[in-house]
C-alpha cells in the first residue's frame, strides 16, 4: 500500500475528509480565492472553539474524540 492510500484510509477511519480538502474555499494558501475578509472572519469565529476542543482532546490522548470534532460533511 502506498503512503497516499494509507493516509486516505487513516483519514476516513477518523471520519475526516480524505480527498478534496476539508474547506469549502482555500483561505490560507497562495492560490486564487473568492473568500472575502468577512467570510474568513466568520470561518475563524466558527473554527476557533472547535480547534480548542480538538487540541484539548489530542493533548489528553482522546484521538477518537478529537476526530469527532470534524464530522464528515461539516
Amino acid at each position: 500500500m502506498e503512503k497516499q492510500e494509507l493516509a486516505i484510509y487513516l483519514l476516513e477511519d477518523f471520519g475526516l475528509p480524505s480527498i478534496g480538502g476539508g474547506e469549502r474555499k482555500c483561505l490560507f494558501c497562495q492560490t486564487l480565492t473568492t473568500a472575502t475578509e468577512k467570510e474568513i472572519g466568520l470561518y475563524l469565529d466558527d473554527m476557533i472553539p472547535i480547534l480548542r476542543r480538538y487540541i484539548d482532546h489530542k493533548l489528553a490522548g482522546r484521538l477518537m474524540d478529537a476526530a469527532l470534532c470534524f464530522p464528515p460533511g461539516r
